[in-house]
Formats: structure tokens, sequence, C-alpha cells
């Protein structure tokens, strides 16, 4: 599991493997969560040559934001990820719940699609077989009783390229400091965002600036190493009480504000 860094003072940072294709940063406060995604659309065609364009990496579902990393849409297979997202979670009432619903219909409907891009794309595959990087990681963040929480699974793949069961963790913040996730952040980015972690408050514009600036640096690192996987336009916003508020949309659409 992502290691935790405690203080009492300052933000909570759990910082989960690098995603590749994906940069989503989460800043769980206790009322609220501030979060900032790249809109970078990149899909491998057998060649292995990466094409795409951009798209919007954060859904509303229910009373809940959704984000996920990794495997998103598959054509042969007809997998999407914020459609299974969608269907799986209904009836449920709890972000527990939902998160339950989620890891059951990715599991089923995951292993086709990682045969299908073993098949079609072999390299990226065998980057994932036995490592570090999940084939697919999905975050669920909710208000319940005027707290904020982040749940957060990991699906990888073991040696022998099966599915392992989901690594899971919760993310709350508290009135002393913050707590983070991100998917995709590689260890410069992730070494400047613990150092500058020490001098953010818990204001609203500090906290905004604080998960942007994390996917600017991520993009400026994918495109130092010669990689075009992670881009802009990025999407900034505020999950809280009254629902979800994009301060900047990025490639996401504006009606992709929600109020409850």
């Amino acid at each position: 599991m992502p290691k935790r860094l405690l203080s009492l003072l300052f933000p909570v940072l759990i910082f989960g493997p690098p995603a590749r294709g994906t940069a989503i940063s989460f800043l769980v406060d206790i009322n609220a969560i501030y979060l900032a995604a790249d809109g970078r659309m990149t899909q491998h065609v057998r060649s292995g040559k990466p094409i795409g364009g951009t798209i919007c990496k954060i859904r509303v579902i229910k009373n809940w934001i959704f984000a996920s990393s990794g495997l998103a849409m598959n054509m042969a297979t007809k997998f999407d990820i914020w459609e299974v997202a969608s269907s799986s979670i209904g009836s449920e009432t709890t972000a527990e719940a939902g998160m339950e619903a989620l890891k059951r219909s990715l599991l089923k409907y995951l292993p086709a699609t990682v045969r299908e891009f073993r098949r079609s794309t072999p390299t990226a595959y065998a980057r994932l077989v036995g490592g570090k990087t999940p084939v697919v990681s999905v975050a669920l963040g909710s208000i319940e009783v005027g707290v904020a929480k982040l749940l957060v699974c990991e699906f990888s793949l073991n040696r022998n390229g099966g599915i392992d069961s989901p690594r899971c963790d919760s993310i709350r913040g508290t009135s002393s400091g913050s707590g983070g996730w991100s998917m995709g952040s590689n260890e410069a980015t992730m070494a400047y965002l613990k150092t500058h972690a020490v001098a953010m408050d818990h204001t609203e514009s500090s906290q905004l600036a604080f998960v942007k600036k994390s996917i600017e640096l991520e993009i400026a690192a994918d495109r130092q190493a010669g990689e075009d996987e992670v881009g802009p336009p990025v999407a900034v916003g505020k999950f809280d009480g009254t629902g979800f508020h994009l301060v900047q949309p990025g490639a996401c659409p504006s009606g992709l504000n929600s109020k409850k």
C-alpha cells in the first residue's frame, strides 16, 4: 500500500505508483476534496505508436466524484471504465458500498480487456506484469455527514498476468491536515510536493493551486522524458457538501458542475 507521511501540522500526502497516461491529484480536507487532472487521451494502436486527443478524466456518479487511471477504454472488448462505474453503482447509499460494487464489476470485466491488451500491445503489457504500476486505479470521493472521504483501489497484474485482489485505502482529512492521493506522480514530482506541502495552508486557493501545480509538474516531467502520455488541458475542481464545482474546466464540460 502507499506510504503515509504523518504530520499534525501539515498535509498528509499519500502517493500511489506511477500510472502511465494519466495524472490526477487529490487533496482531501476535512469537508472538501480538491482535485486536478490532465486532459490527454492516449490510445495505443497495434504498432505501439500512441494516438489520441483530449478527455475529461473526472466524472460525477450519484452524489460522488469518480476518477480513474490505467486501462480506460478498449474498442475490441467494448470496455469503458466510466460506463462500468456508472452502471455498477446503482442503489448503494454509501461510498464504501459503491466501491465494493465497482470492484466486483472490474474483476468481472477486466480479464478479457487485459488479454486483448496483451495481444495488441505486448510491450506495454509486459511493463505491467508483476510490477508496481496498476493496470487500473479507481477513486471514489464522497461527503458523508459533512466529512470528506476518498476511497481508492488499485488493480495490478501478478507475474502470471492474472489480476490480483485490489489494494484499497481510505483517505480522510482532519482539522490538522489534508490527506492526499496522486495517480501518476513520478519521483521528482513527489519530492517537490512533499517539500512544498509544509508551506501550504488550508485555504481553498492554496489547495487548488497545489493540486494544479502537481499536474503541471507531471506534464513537464513527461515532456522532459520525451513522452507525450500526459498533457493539457488541466481540469481543476472542488467537491464539497454542495456538489462538484469546476474551477478550471480543462477537457471537462461545463455541465460537469453539480449541486446537491
